[in-house]
């Protein structure tokens, strides 16, 4: 039989703690950097582009429609790495996804747009935030127009002029690309969902009690119906006494209780029981008496003296 060594043991143990540490959990992927970046699916309808992919701290996918609206066209929208783009006035935290390039054409050179992001993952306090490296400061908040469409859908409307801070090109030249994508607090986010957590317990437990309250009326009702209307319930109950007459279980009651009482009252009493009178308890006794005869015999004692 082949024996295992204690050092191949070491060995193999040593390499699994190692690919423990080495495998990233998913506390470090929401707090840290991502390991694997929710690349968005394009797809085309019309004049509207949708971008479909899974956000950051989500395991379901979304969806982002992007139109340009009040003139021009648009042509196309891509994802971009945001780590191309990080700077320390911006936390990566708070975008869901990385940024989008959006390019509208077929405008008046120096004219402005609008371009719209709708979808049902944005909340009344998303914004849109734009990258633009011609600025001294890069980003820059579009001051988008957050209206509600209903069934949880928000848009998000941005009035865009060619060559203006939110084109990032730079260039009055009929063209715009607008670099940049939704934005959320992060703690605000974090804190929110804290507290639907803490309280959604509550309301959970609560309306389970509610549930098994409810539940034990309705079982005890139906016990208490079953039982009246069954032909057996008078048969089982016994028969009933007449006035004045003790039933079983009472006269047992007070027996007890007599019983108890002259206990603790009555002295205790010697048992005066006669003794075994059988042949071997007779001649052990004839034994003792003659040895005790023999050492407390007076007469004997008197005739020495």
């Amino acid at each position: 039989m082949h024996k295992i060594s204690p050092s191949f043991v070491s060995r193999t143990l040593r390499s699994l703690f190692l690919l423990l540490f080495l495998i990233p959990s998913p506390a470090d992927a929401f707090m840290g950097e991502d390991l694997e970046k929710p690349r968005p699916e394009f797809t085309r309808q019309g004049p509207v582009i949708t971008a479909k992919f899974i956000p950051r701290a989500k395991s379901s996918s979304i969806a982002i429609n992007f139109e340009a609206t009040c003139g021009g066209k648009l042509t196309g929208v891509q994802s971009l790495d945001f780590n191309k783009y990080a700077s320390k006035a911006m936390d990566a935290k708070c975008f869901r996804s990385d940024l989008f390039a959006v390019h509208i054409e077929d405008l008046a050179p120096g004219s402005e747009i609008c371009m719209s992001a709708a979808s049902s993952f944005f909340s009344t306090s998303t914004n849109y935030w734009v990258f633009n490296d011609h600025l001294k400061t890069p980003w820059i908040n579009s001051g988008a127009e957050n209206i509600s469409l209903g069934e949880n859908l928000q848009n998000l409307v941005i009035r865009v002029k060619d060559g203006g801070p939110l084109d990032s090109d730079g260039i009055a030249n009929g063209k715009i690309t607008v670099i940049g994508g939704p934005w959320d607090s992060f703690w605000g986010y974090v804190l929110g969902t804290l507290v639907i957590r803490f309280f959604g317990v509550f309301i959970v437990l609560a309306v389970l009690m509610a549930g098994m309250i409810i539940s034990g009326l309705i079982f005890q009702r139906l016990s208490k119906a079953e039982v009246a209307t069954s032909p057996y319930a008078k048969a089982d109950a016994g028969p009933v006494p007449a006035e004045g007459e003790m039933t079983p279980e009472m006269a047992a009651a007070v027996g007890l209780a007599i019983s108890l009482h002259l206990s603790s009252v009555k002295p205790p009493t010697l048992n005066l029981a006669g003794p075994d009178s059988s042949a071997w308890a007779l001649d052990g006794r004839r034994q003792m008496m003659s040895g005790r005869f023999m050492v407390y015999n007076r007469l004997k004692k008197k005739d020495r003296i």
